[in-house]
């Protein structure tokens, strides 16, 4: 299994990348899959919802890195693994009991795709989307108040608070870390091209 990780700021453009990757892929052939690290956040079911509203979701902690490990383990090894899930709105994961099956491809998608020394060492190809922070925030106000049934002050509470500072203090220092550097978002028709040709000849 080809491991792609998918790294950039909140609003970058991280999923429609691994989307349209996928879609390539797909195209000519080959299984692919996207995974969201959002859906790996820690549950904290024993707070109250005023409490949960609170915390620095934007930081790696917030992350359950031990269980997306084991996931892609189990995935290398040939097993299919249960599908996991995150309300936004009641900051609580879902999970179900649907299985996800492991394909030639995974594409893993997240702020802190990159966090995680051991996934990052094991990545076959790591994609650092980096899109102007004006066009990121103003993506991100657009999908909390449609998506998330969120307020405007309270996106810009969570991201004077949390989201900026995380960034600087972790996400941009990522693309350092990166292979490529995707201009723009996911919709870089070339970028998307190139990484897709790439992950043909790890196949191949």
């Amino acid at each position: 299994m080809v491991l792609v990780t998918i790294c950039g700021a909140s609003g970058s453009g991280k999923t429609a990348l691994a989307d349209n990757i996928s879609a390539e892929l797909q195209k000519l052939g080959v299984t692919s899959r996207v995974l969201a690290l959002d859906s790996y956040y820690i549950c904290r079911p024993d707070l109250p919802f005023s409490e949960r509203t609170l915390l620095n979701y934007d930081a790696p902690t917030s992350f359950d890195f031990d269980l997306l490990k084991t996931d892609l383990e189990n995935l290398r090894l040939g097993k299919p693994i249960s599908m996991k899930a995150y309300d936004y709105g009641q900051h609580l994961r879902h999970d179900s009991d649907a299985l996800i099956y492991p394909p030639q491809v995974l594409l893993l998608e997240g702020i802190h795709a990159f966090a995680d020394n051991e996934i990052l060492a094991q990545s076959d190809l790591r994609l650092y989307v980096d899109t102007d922070p004006d066009v990121c925030i103003m993506r991100r106000v657009c999908r909390d108040i449609q998506k998330r049934d969120r307020t405007v002050q309270a996106i810009a509470e969570q991201y004077f608070n949390t989201v900026k500072p995380m960034f600087e203090r972790y996400i941009r220092l990522y693309r350092n870390d990166a292979d490529m550097c995707v201009v723009g978002g996911g919709h870089n028709a070339r970028a998307v091209k190139v990484a897709t040709l790439y992950i043909m000849s790890l196949l191949s």
